[in-house]
């Protein structure tokens, strides 16, 4: 059921003029900065754990490759919707 003109004109409106697609971006660019920046806080995390010797490389190798599909994956699931 899609809306009527009048009824997206209202939206609009309400909207304070900026539609949906405004918020869905912002809502977007929040969860990515949110898992970059857990994702920074994760290898620097490891990076010290590898330096003190409480992981060896391959774990630290690891986490590194899993955050770089991450991020790969979140990248290309918003880039998917962006307009």
């Amino acid at each position: 059921m899609s809306l009527t003109a009048e009824q997206q004109a209202a939206f609009t409106t309400a909207a304070g003029g900026a539609g949906s697609a405004m918020f869905y971006e912002l809502f977007s660019l929040f969860l990515m900065a949110l898992a970059l920046l857990w994702a920074a806080w994760l290898l620097i995390n490891t990076y010290q754990a590898w330096v003190k010797r409480r992981i060896t490389f391959g774990d630290a190798g690891g986490v590194y490759i899993r955050a770089t599909l991450l991020i790969m994956i979140l990248i290309a699931f918003f880039a998917r919707f962006a307009t």
